[in-house]
C-alpha cells in the first residue's frame, strides 16, 4: 500500500466534496480526533488515533483490538 499525505488526504476529501467530520461519524470515529490527527495534533501511535490514521492511508499497520493480536488470546484468565 502506498500511504499517502495529509495534505493529499485533505484534497481527495475537498475532490470528493465530503466533509470530514460525515467521513468519521460514518466510519465510526471521533470527528474531533479526525480533525486533529489531519492537523499533526497527534502522534497516532495506539488506539482511535491509529485506527483513523490506518484507514486514511497515512501509515501502515492494522486495526483491531486487543481480540485481534496474535499472542495471548489462549491463555485463560485468572480468577
Amino acid at each position: 500500500m502506498t500511504l499517502r499525505t495529509i495534505e493529499e488526504v485533505k484534497k481527495e476529501f475537498s475532490d470528493h466534496g465530503i466533509a470530514i467530520s460525515v467521513w468519521a461519524r460514518e466510519k465510526g470515529f471521533s470527528p474531533g480526533l479526525v480533525h486533529q490527527v489531519l492537523n499533526g495534533k497527534t502522534k497516532c501511535v495506539r488506539g482511535e488515533s491509529h485506527n483513523i490514521a490506518v484507514s486514511l492511508g497515512l501509515k501502515d499497520g492494522v486495526i483491531g483490538d486487543i481480540t485481534t493480536l496474535s499472542f495471548g488470546n489462549d491463555v485463560e484468565k485468572p480468577k
